[in-house]
């Protein structure tokens, strides 16, 4: 009976999440985020190095990933959100394998892709770590997905790697990926910038607290506190309860493993950036735990997690960066070729890189500030430095003067609107003093060379 069961459930599962998640692929475009993987990985498709030609503070598999997606399919955003409903689908089936239970694949509809649906490292780390947990028993092949995670993401990849050492350590498996990796790197002279930036970096910017919020304080007097404390608490619950189970030596050896690894993973990306973006893209860690539970409290929990989850997706996604999706009803056209569905700020991208094509040359390099590398990506006109984010609180002073330096070639700049920098913002100071306001279009301002 479980195997007829389970013969009918993996293909619904996977069909009807594939089809959900469609529906989101061609809905926002997100100018900071999704622009700072999909320029980086055009940045390595056209022959630069990660890390040494420019900067990104992931470890390499989003960048090699979707770059290679890129080889075969040229600049696309429309490619790597569908990729994205594909993991998204994979995603599902390994929920329902772990648990042969239903209830963690329906709560990642709504915890899902179409929370973030766009290429990001999250989301991969988040396969590649129920890989690891789903063949566990194979050492070999867990050590291999536990080391991938970690090339997608460090601080995941570390739990993942130590969830395998812990259950079923694999140190072959575990190398094999890493090998590849230093070697490339090791080919372009490129290894000691990688590593400074792969783990120097990171250190700094978690001991910065950069986007991390404090957890709220119990409060019941608005659905919104009551939700918001649920939120950030259920989670910390939920392990406290597996943990005591495990002190009892109550739990099974697969209920001890998914523990392990599940648990690791979600504590891994609850700091420092404990903002409710990022918390919102482990939840589905939690899922396994849930379909764990004996089936009636299984079910009990599903309802507030996953009405949460809806609340949260209609009301404001991807941290309000972009507009609910109700309001996403612009179409605009892109590369021009691939239609998006956007809000009444995003539309007028297509209006800013009109204007850029007017005041440039082909190919010639541009600079956007502080932070919009979508606009790269969309024009087609390369970023004239090594940084897509010049932030003060994100670049050091060493690193603002390198930038500066870098400008020299620049003659139209983007300026991001209403901006207010630092008065130590070397940068701002510099774009001031050397470019003047051409065209305001929505919340940009092309700036020309004086």
């Amino acid at each position: 009976m479980k195997q007829l069961l389970a013969s009918f459930w993996q293909p619904s599962l996977l069909i009807v999440t594939l089809g959900f998640f469609w529906l989101f692929h061609n809905r926002g475009l997100t100018v900071h985020d999704e622009g700072y993987i999909l320029d980086a990985s055009w940045r390595f498709v056209n022959g630069e190095v990660p890390y040494r030609d420019f900067f990104i503070q992931y470890t390499p598999g989003i960048v090699f990933t979707i770059g290679g997606l890129f080889k075969l399919t040229g600049p696309s955003i429309l490619a790597g959100r569908l990729l994205m409903v594909i993991i998204g689908g994979l995603i599902s089936l390994l929920l329902y394998r772990i648990t042969h239970s239903i209830i963690p694949s329906l709560l990642f509809l709504a915890w899902g892709i179409p929370q973030l649906n766009f290429p990001w490292p999250t989301w991969f780390a988040l396969l590649f770590m129920l890989l690891s947990l789903a063949t566990n028993k194979k050492s070999f092949l867990s050590g291999i997905f536990a080391s991938i995670t970690f090339l997608f993401k460090q601080n995941f990849g570390l739990a993942t790697i130590l969830a395998h050492l812990l259950i079923r350590p694999n140190l072959f498996g575990l190398v094999l990926p890493f090998l590849a990796v230093i070697l490339y790197f090791l080919d372009h002279q490129a290894l000691p910038d990688a590593l400074q930036t792969i783990f120097g970096f990171n250190w700094h910017y978690a001991q910065e607290g950069i986007m991390a919020t404090s957890f709220p304080w119990p409060n019941f007097t608005s659905v919104s506190t009551i939700g918001k404390t649920f939120f950030y608490y259920f989670p910390l619950v939920l392990l406290c309860f597996y943990a005591f189970k495990l002190v009892r030596r109550q739990l099974t050896q697969p209920q001890t493993t998914a523990f392990t690894y599940l648990g690791l993973f979600f504590l891994a990306g609850l700091r420092p950036t404990t903002d409710i973006l990022h918390v919102s893209l482990i939840y589905p860690a939690l899922f396994p735990l849930i379909g764990l539970l004996k089936p009636k409290y299984g079910w009990i929990l599903f309802i507030p997690v996953f009405s949460l989850g809806l609340a949260k997706l209609y009301v404001k996604p991807y941290a309000g960066f972009e507009a609910p999706y109700l309001k996403q009803d612009h179409p605009i056209t892109v590369l021009g070729r691939e239609t998006l569905l956007v809000d009444n700020r995003a539309s007028v991208l297509a209006q800013v890189v009109n204007a850029v094509e007017d005041y440039t040359t082909p190919q010639e390099p541009i600079f956007v500030y502080p932070y919009a590398p979508m606009l790269y990506f969309l024009t087609g006109h390369p970023n004239a430095t090594s940084f897509p984010i010049a932030t003060l609180d994100y670049l050091t002073l060493s690193q603002q003067h390198q930038l500066i330096n870098q400008l020299a070639p620049v003659n139209l700049i983007i300026l991001q609107h209403p901006l207010r920098p630092s008065p130590s913002d070397a940068i701002y100071d510099y774009l001031v003093d050397n470019f003047q306001t051409t065209v305001q279009i929505g919340d940009y301002q092309l700036l020309l060379r004086q």
